[in-house]
């Protein structure tokens, strides 16, 4: 899978000419979720990571940009 992701990152940064912007970022984050009810002692709380990718390759004429995240839920 690993090997599959490197050859498709790398065709699309070699396929995009020299003169076009390419730009490629990263994110992270922490996600907060908390469940409130009217019962006394009954709530709850909880804590994840969010992580994120970001490429962008712009041409002259038209440009491609992909971004994939995934968010913690609990």
């Amino acid at each position: 899978m690993r090997t599959h992701f490197a050859a498709t990152t790398a065709a699309l940064a070699l396929a995009s000419p020299l003169t076009a912007q390419t730009s490629i970022g990263a994110r992270a984050g922490m996600t907060f979720g908390a469940l409130a009810t009217n019962l006394p002692g009954e709530s709850s709380s909880t804590t994840g990571i969010q992580l994120g990718a970001t490429a962008s390759f712009m041409g002259e004429a038209a440009g491609l940009m992909l971004s994939a995240a995934y968010n913690q839920r609990g």
